[in-house]
């Protein structure tokens, strides 16, 4: 009985840190960018397991690492200024910053930055389902987009666990230096 219950909890114990599935298609962390979610051919070998945080504690760490971020304003899931592409938001917290380098554009009648024209939006999950649900709908709007001849910007993404790095067109020439700054985030 003790010999199955140690080899029942070993198995677990080895699934658990054996990685993804094969059907989890999104790296541990990555550097995308655009509709098709081309590679920028800035790819990190970094494999930290990071949990969900709070998105404003992640745009503090980048602060820490030395990125020129300025402004940023907080929100949850509940207070998001953004309309929910389903019944909810995925994300439990998102914080949007400026990076410095770039002048800050606000929402039309709001006072929230625009991030693919001032800087970038961190948004944290609950799950690793969650964060990929996410991506999944951000593709499936820029795929509408072209469908519908509308030309979106690039984007640049960077996950990294349970976190999502999201970086406006405008920062394309920095995207190594957030990447390399949220893979020393431990949370």
């Amino acid at each position: 009985m003790i010999k199955k219950l140690l080899a029942g909890l070993l198995l677990v114990v080895f699934t658990a840190c054996s990685g993804p599935a094969a059907d989890d298609e999104l790296p541990e962390s990555s550097a995308e960018t655009g509709p098709q979610g081309s590679s920028s051919g800035e790819r990190s070998d970094v494999t930290l397991t990071v949990e969900s945080t709070d998105a404003g504690v992640v745009v503090e760490h980048l602060k820490e690492q030395g990125l020129p971020i300025g402004r940023s304003d907080g929100y949850s899931a509940e207070n998001s200024p953004f309309k929910p592409l389903t019944g909810a938001h995925l994300y439990q917290t998102m914080a949007i910053f400026n990076d410095t380098r770039v002048d800050p554009v606000a929402l039309e009648d709001s006072d929230v930055l625009k991030f693919d024209e001032s800087g970038g939006i961190v948004e944290t999950f609950a799950s690793r389902e969650d964060l990929r649900t996410r991506v999944r709908q951000i593709e499936a709007v820029r795929a509408l987009a072209a469908e519908q001849d509308t030309e979106l910007e690039p984007e640049y993404q960077i996950r990294q666990g349970t976190i999502l790095l999201r970086l406006g067109h405008v920062m394309e020439p920095w995207t190594g230096e957030y990447e390399q700054a949220l893979a020393s985030y431990e949370g």
